[in-house]
């Protein structure tokens, strides 16, 4: 069989059975017990697990009392061999979609992780009490990791749990995971990021349909690069875990079915059916009835939106605002754009600037509205304009994660950043991922109502926004919804196509 040959059956083999053991390959139709038979068979050779009849948490202790088995079956225990090699309990089978519940008790202080796929991990720490919980506390998701990066610099990403639903120590919890394993082309190319559907402790959901970009830290070299399939890891070397309950189920069905609708596309390549322009106004010459009409502005070529098609550069233009006949509240959206090299006036020595505004909640007719912006622009990290960053536009209030006063991907996201009514707050992106001049990007937003919404260009996480509000006519703070979404024109020649939006549940 040659090379191709055998990845190609590699793929077919991934795509259709998700369960693979040393001695035989089969396809359950149910839960896989992990504790059942002779337990440590189902694992890599490891150190410092054993079977045990019974354990207790030592009070102030990070330490179990613990009765020794008398024969296999019942729970499993991490015996504290902090630090020792092969510590990790690693499945002799791989995964690939998957759902995990565990039971698991800690003691006070106690470390531990889940690493699905040997790569993606939700956190296990005896985080009882924490008021504020951070990724590193119970469920979860953990940072990637650079080793060569010096400091704080080397951990990034992870998202803290929504809630903290940690019991005392030497309590008996559960933590169940649905997992969604990255997808690949036929050339082997990620095209998909892993997902995590869902994470609950104790019955309490404390992540909900989470992207992750790439592997967390800890993994180990075997686990750096992503795959296909990969096997069940729990972490062994920083504290006693013991684990009464071990059930893994493979996904025949994309667990994302279940919580997502179908794309629908909102611009359809020949019109702006479904859309309205409205003009903005122009350099020394602001609300007059002179400015450029906003229907002139954006005009449909070849499949694309084409913005201020056939101005002379470095003309005085008027800014515009397309905007969606729909409302819409929880949303996952793709907006396709490239920049052009024409500028235009006031903006000729500027960054290139435009945007996509939702959640907009007074006059459209208004550039610009009030709303919530993910910035488009072309400049880096410090510049005025860079996609990425966030603005709240007038009555509008909302949250960003920062630290010391001044925002990093990554960051404790408590306490927050406050973007006020009022004027046009910002909050900055550390990121870069814009493509060159003329070659196409892709940005995403995706929103959970007022609760939050994300900013990724081109598959990187670019900014979050938390708790968005608007003031109503009462002068009250009141949850910002939902509200219709917008195209910006902001001088400065550009392209949009391939916008779609998916419902989300």
């Amino acid at each position: 069989m040659n090379v191709f040959r055998a990845i190609l059956a590699t793929i077919i083999i991934g795509s259709l059975i998700q369960y693979k053991s040393a001695a035989q390959i089969q396809q359950p139709a149910s839960a896989i017990d992990m504790l059942q038979g002779d337990v440590l068979s189902n694992f890599e050779p490891v150190k410092g697990w054993k079977m045990v009849k019974s354990v207790e948490a030592i009070p102030n202790k990070t330490e179990f009392m613990v009765t020794p088995a008398t024969q296999n079956g019942g729970q499993i225990l991490n015996n504290g061999a902090i630090k020792a090699k092969h510590s990790f309990l690693v499945t002799k089978g791989e995964f690939k979609d998957i759902k995990i519940d565990l039971e698991f008790m800690v003691p006070k202080n106690s470390n531990a992780g889940v690493y699905v796929m040997g790569r993606y991990e939700i956190q296990i720490f005896g985080s009882y009490g924490v008021t504020e919980p951070t990724f590193s506390d119970l469920g979860g998701i953990y940072q990637s990791w650079d080793p060569e990066k010096e400091g704080d610099l080397r951990g990034s990403g992870g998202v803290a749990p929504m809630v903290n639903a940690v019991k005392a120590p030497g309590e008996w919890q559960t933590l169940s995971i649905v997992f969604r394993a990255p997808r690949f082309n036929k050339e082997g190319i990620k095209v998909e990021n892993a997902r995590f559907i869902s994470v609950k402790v104790n019955d309490i959901l404390v992540q909900d349909n989470v992207e992750v970009p790439g592997p967390t830290r800890q993994g180990g070299d075997r686990f750096k690069q992503e795959a296909l399939m990969g096997p069940i890891s729990i972490q062994g070397n920083h504290g006693p875990v013991a684990i009464k309950k071990y059930e893994v189920t493979p996904l025949e069905k994309d667990p994302i079915l279940d919580i997502e609708e179908k794309w629908t596309t909102l611009f359809n390549g020949k019109d702006l059916k479904g859309w309205t322009a409205y003009n903005g106004w122009t350099a020394g010459d602001r609300g007059s009835e002179n400015a450029i009409k906003g229907e002139e502005i954006f005009k449909v070529n070849n499949g694309v939106i084409h913005v201020y098609n056939g101005a002379e550069p470095g003309s005085n233009q008027s800014n515009a605002n397309l905007v969606s006949e729909q409302s819409f509240s929880i949303f996952h959206l793709q907006v396709e754009y490239r920049w052009l090299k024409n500028k235009l006036e006031p903006r000729t020595n500027a960054n290139r600037d435009a945007g996509i505004l939702f959640h907009i909640h007074t006059n459209p007719k208004n550039v610009w509205p009030a709303s919530i912006e993910m910035q488009l622009g072309d400049g880096k990290p410090g510049d005025k304009y860079v996609t990425g960053d966030v603005f709240v536009i007038h009555n509008s209030r909302a949250e960003v994660p920062v630290e010391n006063e001044k925002y990093k991907l990554g960051a404790n996201l408590s306490p927050r950043g406050l973007l006020d009514e009022g004027k046009v707050g910002k909050g900055a992106t550390s990121v870069y991922a814009e493509n060159e001049i003329g070659e196409w990007n892709l940005a995403e937003v995706i929103v959970r109502g007022s609760g939050k919404a994300e900013y990724y260009l081109n598959g990187k996480l670019m900014n979050e926004v938390y708790n968005m509000k608007f003031k109503d006519k009462d002068n009250l703070w009141k949850p910002l919804n939902s509200g219709q979404i917008s195209l910006q024109a902001e001088w400065a020649e550009l392209q949009y196509r391939t916008i779609r939006l998916k419902k989300l549940k």
